[in-house]
């Protein structure tokens, strides 16, 4: 049961444990033991959104090419290699949340929009991944292809930067308590 000794409650609220000790850390922000592994998963897509931050400058590059006529060197390779990088990360990461949740709080999809958010990703980060794959494999000038590509990874962004600002909440309210 979640209220055996020692157990923490498994719905947000403060992180206290059923003995009441509570873990002091830096910044006076006190953590219940045990959810330091909770820090993973926002790190992990902070640092996968700056990655696709700069994949999605490299894209563009590559859109100045082909539509706006300019002369402008595509490295082809990196965007490659650091875009599927960015895009399993990503999904990795929501992966990851996901099973936090479940975990922690024995619940799915309860940290309300960050998790239906996360959901709703999940087939732009899959078209992205499959798109850019093929246009890889199938190597010719392609111009509608590669601007739904990168329309949909401009959506994919967005919305992952939509969820550093739900996640701190959910961070804020589920993890820490307050």
């Amino acid at each position: 049961m979640p209220w055996d000794k020692g157990q923490e409650r498994l719905y947000p609220g403060p992180r206290v444990s059923v003995e009441g000790s509570r873990e002091e850390k830096p910044f006076g922000f006190s953590y219940s033991k045990g959810s330091d592994v909770l820090f993973i998963h926002p790190v992990i897509q902070f640092l996968s959104i700056l990655l696709a931050l700069y994949v999605f400058y490299l894209g563009l590059q590559r859109f100045r090419f082909l539509h706006l006529h300019q002369k402008v060197v595509f490295p082809w390779k990196r965007h490659l290699v650091l875009g599927e990088i960015a895009l399993v990360a990503l999904l990795t990461g929501m992966l990851g949340g996901m099973a936090m949740v479940y975990v922690y709080w024995r619940g799915v999809i309860m940290t309300g929009i960050h998790g239906k958010v996360g959901l709703v990703l999940v087939p732009f980060i899959l078209f992205g991944l499959m798109s850019g794959l093929y246009m890889n494999r199938k190597k010719k000038q392609r111009r509608v292809l590669a601007l739904i590509h990168g329309l949909n990874n401009l959506v994919v962004l967005i919305l992952a930067l939509t969820q550093v600002v739900s996640g701190s909440w959910v961070y804020r309210v589920f993890v820490l308590g307050g």
